[in-house]
């Protein structure tokens, strides 16, 4: 009876045991992005704000303390609406550095959230012919050169 007893304490403690282990988040190598909003922070100006998640970890080039940027990590291209379709236009492209977000531990594993500013005055410059809207595609380049996929804002008006 006290083998018995024993034995089921000792079940019961194993299972809480694996019960109370966090599993790890299971995302791949390659950032993915997902639009989250566009926000008017001012007359000329908008956020933009993306969710991502990344497997290894290996988000962001800055290093902090440090001005320099040895690479953009969040890359933007600019679109226009002409005659119906999008077309990128290759002179306002760009992309801003991302301070290193490598999580300590095993775990290497990272989500989160991303806002950026964008002068809207950069749009409405000189809008090509029968161009009466515009939009901003966002990816995340890490570390490794992996680069997420394009998420897009929502339809901007050129007025």
């Amino acid at each position: 009876m006290r083998d018995a007893v024993k034995i089921g304490f000792v079940f019961a403690l194993t299972v809480i045991l694996f019960m109370g282990c966090d599993k790890d988040k299971s995302y791949p190598e390659t950032p993915v992005l997902e639009f989250l909003r566009m926000d008017n922070i001012g007359p000329d100006s908008l956020a933009l704000v993306v969710s991502f998640q990344d497997g290894d970890g290996d988000i962001g080039s800055r290093v902090v303390g440090v001005t320099d940027c040895p690479a953009l990590d969040l890359l933007s291209r600019y679109y226009e609406m002409v005659d119906g379709e999008w077309v990128q236009l290759p002179a306002f492209n760009g992309g801003w550095c991302v301070q290193s977000l490598t999580p300590i531990g095993q775990d290497k594993t990272l989500e989160g959230e991303i806002i950026t500013r964008i002068e809207r005055q950069i749009n409405l410059e000189d809008p090509a012919p029968n161009s009466d809207s515009s939009r901003v595609g966002l990816r995340l380049r890490d570390r490794a050169g992996h680069i997420s996929n394009e998420v897009f804002s929502p339809l901007i008006l050129n007025e």
